[in-house]
């Protein structure tokens, strides 16, 4: 049998119940309007570390349904007993979530999966900071995410040698850094990544490289009221130098100097 509880059922619910009921409590002790600017943000970050948890849980939990549905096992898989298709659709029928986000949740979670043989010995994660720090919450699955599919890409490589390890630590220890109040995105983990990824295999990445920099363009298409129309196709690293460089234009405490202007 896959159940092995620790508690009764009944003094399991109980408990869910209980810790349900302190979060809920919490997260309408204050309505948002009435927060100040610093305890809105404050507060925002305490909601988050409530999320990774609970988005780690999830990805788990994802993880062993995908385990215990595996094509191999025939009649004895999860979702086949369960009478679904496909494992995405239990996830997201069970959870009433969308089946990309179910996929997504699976993914993840087979890829940082640790478990026990049936002789009992034990399994470990290919990725097990990534799975640790979704345990702990101190990692979010978006940047969980980012992390597994660029050294996941090095490992089919190149195997899971320690260099790959030891990016991966780094990586997480950066995405569970902060640093004034404030932490990296997902994407700037991502946009890291995708670096460690080229370091760690740099004649995999070369041919990658050279096909989306031949897919690039940006073009500027002028509208009757005068504004600039602009479209463009970038690659990652590309598109986030200019998305930071807007982003610092449109910025309340930045006003871009043009030579037009006259000082003050």
């Amino acid at each position: 049998m896959n159940e092995s509880p620790t508690t009764s059922p009944a003094a399991d619910g109980a408990a869910f119940d209980e810790v349900v009921g302190v979060v809920a409590g919490w997260c309408g002790a204050a309505a948002p309007f009435g927060l100040a600017d610093e305890a809105l943000l404050s507060r925002i970050a305490d909601a988050e570390k409530l999320g990774r948890l609970v988005d780690g849980l999830r990805v788990r939990l994802a993880g062993e349904v995908a385990e215990r549905s595996r094509a191999e096992l025939g009649d004895g898989s999860l979702s086949r007993a369960q009478n679904f298709t496909t494992v995405p659709k239990l996830v997201a029928a069970v959870t009433g979530g969308a089946g990309h986000t179910a996929s997504s949740w699976l993914k993840l979670g087979k890829s940082v999966r640790s478990g026990v043989s049936i002789n009992g010995v034990v399994i470990p994660s290919n990725f097990p900071h990534v799975e640790q720090g979704l345990t702990d919450g101190s990692l979010g699955v978006d940047a969980a995410a980012q992390i597994v599919r660029n050294l996941t890409d090095v490992a089919a490589q190149l195997g899971f040698t320690q260099e790959i390890r030891d990016a991966e630590k780094a990586l997480v220890d950066a995405a569970r850094n902060i640093s004034g109040g404030f932490r990296y995105s997902a994407d700037d983990i991502g946009l890291l990544a995708s670096r460690v990824r080229a370091h760690l295999d740099p004649d995999g990445v070369e041919p990658t490289d050279r096909v989306l920099q031949s897919k690039r363009y940006v073009r500027f298409t002028a509208q009757g009221d005068g504004m600039t129309k602009m479209i463009a196709l970038l690659p990652p690293l590309q598109a986030g130098s200019l998305r930071a460089l807007l982003e610092a234009l449109q910025s309340p405490r930045v006003r871009p100097q043009f030579e037009t202007d006259t000082p003050a």
